[in-house]
């Protein structure tokens, strides 16, 4: 119904350095374009997840901060340790998502350069 939740697009794994755990590449997110907004891009299911969005089309239904902390508290000023490690990116999404995103400060959005080096395996 308005305002819930309908879609979530990352899974918990471990840490990695190189390649996320998930990485959406020439992707298409949209929830629901009527208001609220009612998708977003991913939570943290474990204290190490990683997610990275690349050069896809964020629609509209996309609520604003893109990424959703499952209520851990990432964006306070004291984070819990369950926000420490985890990495949430988008780098090169365009759309109606993304022109009015307002990502959480634990949220990155990449360079160019620094997509490069997340790619899908």
């Amino acid at each position: 119904g308005p305002g819930n939740v309908t879609a979530y697009l990352i899974l918990r794994s471990n840490i990695t350095v190189g390649p996320a755990d998930h990485v959406a590449q020439h992707s298409h997110a949209m929830g629901d374009p009527n208001p609220p907004p009612s998708l977003f891009l991913g939570r943290p299911w474990g204290p190490l997840a990683q997610t990275v969005v690349l050069d896809s089309y964020l629609g509209h239904g996309l609520e604003r901060a893109l990424w959703n902390d499952w209520s851990h508290n990432c964006s306070a000023e004291e984070p819990t340790d369950w926000c420490a490690e985890v990495v949430y990116a988008t780098g090169g999404c365009y759309g109606p998502g993304m022109a009015d995103a307002k990502p959480p400060g634990w949220a990155l959005t990449l360079t160019p350069g620094q997509a490069a080096g997340w790619t899908p395996q």
